[in-house]
């Protein structure tokens, strides 16, 4: 519920936590609106939302949080994807604190829902998704050995290529028996994340607070 003093609208809850001097403030801003004449109230708005659309934005961004994620190397747009939508959900429990000011059993027939799934995302974005990549790493072959032979022409005279042949424990082993651990972990990955991503999508329009 939110309380609507001319000078702003505020929320109850917040006005509740406020100190005494917010309070004040907020009371006085208003009776002053009261008092002055309509031009300065017009003016008083114009500077107060060029001071904060164009000054303070620039001071104290507030997507910062987000800007802090993004790399400054060059990143494909499929990672930047998953880092930026998987660093909102990640804001919106961790700095928002969603699951303590929202009540989703009693928001709406499917809150409940919501937010197990929200939570079930929330844990994959900030350490199950490292977590299995890690798993893709270790599923790697381990001790792979090759041997390198220069290759020959016809006529016998010796060419700039080499021939690379795999030698040692893993000499005899087809690719699937290499590779297929890793292949399976990585379609795993990207079905994770094609679900969780588009459920964050789906429901983008209840992600605030």
């Amino acid at each position: 519920m939110d309380i609507h003093l001319r000078s702003k609208a505020i929320n109850l809850d917040a006005f509740d936590k406020a100190t005494k001097f917010q309070k004040f403030y907020w009371k006085l801003c208003d009776g002053i609106q009261d008092i002055s004449p309509r031009w300065l109230r017009l003016a008083y708005k114009r500077i107060w939302h060029f001071w904060y659309e164009e000054i303070s934005t620039r001071i104290n961004p507030r997507q910062k949080w987000l800007t802090n994620v993004i790399p400054r190397r060059f990143s494909d747009k499929t990672q930047l994807t998953l880092t930026v939508l998987y660093a909102m959900i990640i804001h919106f429990v961790e700095e928002e604190k969603c699951f303590e000011t929202v009540n989703w059993a009693d928001s709406w027939d499917g809150g409940a829902e919501f937010a197990l799934k929200l939570k079930e995302v929330y844990d994959w974005a900030k350490e199950g998704r490292v977590a299995f990549e890690k798993r893709i790493e270790e599923a790697y072959p381990k001790n792979l050995k090759f041997e390198f032979k220069p290759l020959y022409n016809p006529d016998g005279t010796k060419t700039k290529y080499l021939s690379m042949k795999r030698v040692g424990e893993h000499a005899n082993k087809t690719f699937e028996e290499l590779y297929g651990e890793v292949n399976r972990l990585e379609m795993e990955l990207q079905a994770k994340d094609s679900e969780y991503l588009t459920w964050i999508v789906q429901n983008r329009q209840f992600l605030w607070t």
